[in-house]
């Protein structure tokens, strides 16, 4: 009902760092989605050019698909590195929820594109993987998108699928405008 304190939080992701994904395709937001899941993609155009594509690697790598009001990342400064674990914090409904997540893949040596995915631990109300990818396409357009592969990994979470769905579409849409606005963002010199 409260929101974690930082020293909770720090605490219950140590609990998680030798927890185990809480699926069994490791890695699938790469190829195909395992049967049984939903399959989700949203996109958002950022902008165009160099400075737009460098400004969103950065937001990324920052986090910042996760500035918003009701949705955040724990710890705000974590790496974006393989193995890494963070809290995904929300309150939605009138409750706090925590998700425990871990990198499972960075994509930083390929050329205009760079992303990252993380899979559910065992701490999680679902069970699936979620990439992050920004790309710098030919025609000059740069794109922010993510790919959510994912079902209930709890009974509670079955029974109110539409709400669950609903906050899933919703982070797409917010996540999209956070990256937008943190492209758009002056920077300071």
């Amino acid at each position: 009902m409260h929101r974690p304190t930082p020293t909770e939080l720090r605490d219950w992701i140590d609990r998680q760092a030798g927890a185990s994904f809480s699926y069994e395709s490791v890695g699938c937001t790469r190829g195909e989605a395992p049967r049984g899941y939903f399959v989700d993609h949203y996109r958002q155009c950022l902008g165009t050019g160099e400075r737009t594509y460098k400004a969103a690697c950065d937001a990324l790598r920052n986090w910042q698909m996760f500035s918003l009001a009701w949705i955040e990342v724990y710890p705000p400064a974590a790496p974006v590195a393989v193995g890494q674990t963070v809290a995904v914090l929300a309150r939605a409904y009138g409750l706090w929820w925590r998700a425990a997540c871990r990198i499972v893949y960075v994509d930083a040596a390929v050329i205009r594109r760079f992303g990252f995915a993380y899979g559910t631990l065992d701490a999680h109300p679902e069970r699936g993987e979620e990439r992050f990818e920004v790309t710098w396409n030919d025609d000059d357009r740069v794109w922010f998108g993510i790919t959510a592969i994912s079902q209930p990994a709890r009974w509670w979470v079955w029974m109110f699928l539409p709400l669950a769905r609903r906050l899933q579409r919703r982070f797409g849409a917010d996540a999209g405008q956070a990256m937008l606005r943190a492209c758009r963002q002056p920077k300071n010199k």
